[in-house]
C-alpha cells in the first residue's frame, strides 16, 4: 500500500501543474478629466501610439530645423501683430526671424537658409494682404480653456482679427507647404479654436482660417452649428480613448517623418 502512494506521488510531481485558464485582463476604465490640447487631439488622430511616445512616455522628439522655422515664423509674426499691422512690419518679421533661428540653431542649415530666402521674399506680400483685407488684429496668442466632457482642452490662438464685415476672424499660422487637400485634424483643430473663443470671451467668430505665410495659400474653415457640434464629440470621443489608453499605431506614409520611427514596434527593420 506504502508503495503504491509512493509510486502515485511521484507521477503527480512528473505530470506537473494541472493547466489553468488565465484570468481575463481587466477592461481599462477611463480616468475621467484630462488636460489636453489641440495639438494632442491632432496628434492622436494622426497615429495613437505617436500620441503615446510624445505626451504619456515623453520620449524626447529629434531635432528638426523645420521646427525650429516653425517656431521663429510664430515668434516673429507674433512680435509684429502686437502692433496693429505697421506700414514697416516686413522689416520686423525679416529681422526677428534672422534673431530666433540664430538663437534655435537653424540659421546656418540648409533649410534654414532657404527659409531665410521664402521669408524674405514672403513676408512682405502676406503683410501687404493682410493689410488690404480690411482687418484689424485684436489679440495674439490668446490662451483658452475649453471643457469637452469630463475634459479640459487648452489652447492658444495665434491672432484674433476684427473683421471689416463686422465679428472675428482666428487666425492659425503654418511655415510649411499647403497640402493638397485639408485633412480631418487641421479642420478639427480649426472648429476646437473657434469653440473656445465662443466659450472663453463670448464672441462668436466668422470663422478661423490657416495662413501657410510662407505659401500664400489659406484654408478657411466656417462650420456651423450642426458641424461645431459633431466635432467637439470627436473631440470628446479621442480624449475617451486616450484616458482609456488606447495606444495602437496606424502605419502609413508619415511614418517615414515620425519622430519615433526608430523605436515603433510597427515599423519594418
Amino acid at each position: 500500500e506504502a508503495a503504491r502512494a509512493l509510486v502515485a506521488a511521484r507521477a503527480d510531481v512528473l505530470a506537473g501543474p494541472v493547466a489553468t485558464e488565465p484570468p481575463a485582463p481587466e477592461p481599462r476604465v477611463p480616468r475621467p478629466g484630462l488636460q489636453l490640447s489641440p495639438t494632442d487631439i491632432a496628434r492622436y488622430m494622426g497615429c495613437p501610439l505617436a500620441y503615446r511616445f510624445a505626451s504619456v512616455d515623453r520620449v524626447p522628439p529629434r531635432w528638426d530645423p523645420n521646427r525650429a522655422i516653425g517656431n521663429s515664423v510664430h515668434a516673429a509674426l507674433e512680435a509684429c501683430f502686437r502692433e496693429g499691422v505697421p506700414e514697416d512690419g516686413a522689416d520686423k518679421v525679416i529681422a526677428r526671424f534672422a534673431v530666433e533661428m540664430k538663437r534655435r540653431g537653424a540659421a546656418d542649415t540648409a533649410v534654414g537658409q532657404q527659409a531665410m530666402g521664402r521669408v524674405r521674399e514672403n513676408v512682405p506680400k502676406y503683410l501687404d494682404r493682410v493689410r488690404k483685407s480690411g482687418v484689424r488684429p485684436v489679440g495674439v496668442e490668446r490662451a483658452f480653456s475649453l471643457k469637452v466632457g469630463p475634459h479640459m482642452v487648452h489652447g492658444r490662438i495665434d491672432r484674433i482679427d476684427s473683421h471689416p464685415q463686422g465679428g472675428h476672424q482666428l487666425v492659425d499660422y503654418k511655415s510649411g507647404r499647403a497640402p493638397f487637400r485639408e485633412t480631418e485634424a487641421g479642420r478639427l483643430v480649426l472648429i476646437t479654436y473657434i469653440e473656445g473663443a465662443r466659450d472663453a470671451w463670448g464672441i462668436e467668430p466668422r470663422g478661423a482660417v490657416l495662413e501657410y505665410v510662407l505659401d500664400g495659400e489659406t484654408r478657411p474653415v466656417s462650420p456651423d452649428g450642426r458641424e461645431r457640434a459633431e466635432a467637439m464629440e470627436m473631440v470628446r470621443d479621442v480624449a475617451d480613448s486616450i484616458s482609456a489608453g488606447e495606444f495602437d499605431p496606424t502605419p502609413g506614409w508619415a511614418c517615414r517623418m515620425c519622430d519615433f520611427n526608430m523605436i515603433c514596434p510597427a515599423q519594418d527593420r
